[in-house]
């Protein structure tokens, strides 16, 4: 007879996440409160310009630029673009 003990886990999501990669996104978002106010990007806004920034900073990635840390820009503007693009209500919890 065994033991040990078991917990189903089939089906259910992985939470395998750099959480200072996350972190690294709230402190770029953070960054910029004294420019934007709190939730200034859920508001409607044009996203060509987000993209046109996303698509800067991965130029400057690619030229290895290191003045800022462009793969976290390249996230939020992306984070951004999706949250208007998939409906500003969307429930990420219903996964």
């Amino acid at each position: 007879m065994d033991n040990t003990g078991y917990k189903e886990s089939d089906g259910k999501l992985i939470y395998d996440i750099d959480w200072n990669f996350i972190k690294d996104i709230a402190i770029r978002m953070s960054e910029y409160k004294s420019k934007y106010p709190k939730g200034n990007w859920k508001k409607p806004m044009e996203l060509e310009s987000i993209e046109e920034a996303m698509e800067r900073h991965f130029i400057e990635y690619k030229r290895g630029n290191t003045d800022e840390n462009h793969l976290i820009a390249i996230v939020c503007n992306a984070m951004i673009i999706n949250y208007h693009k998939n409906g500003c209500n969307t429930n990420l919890w219903k996964l």
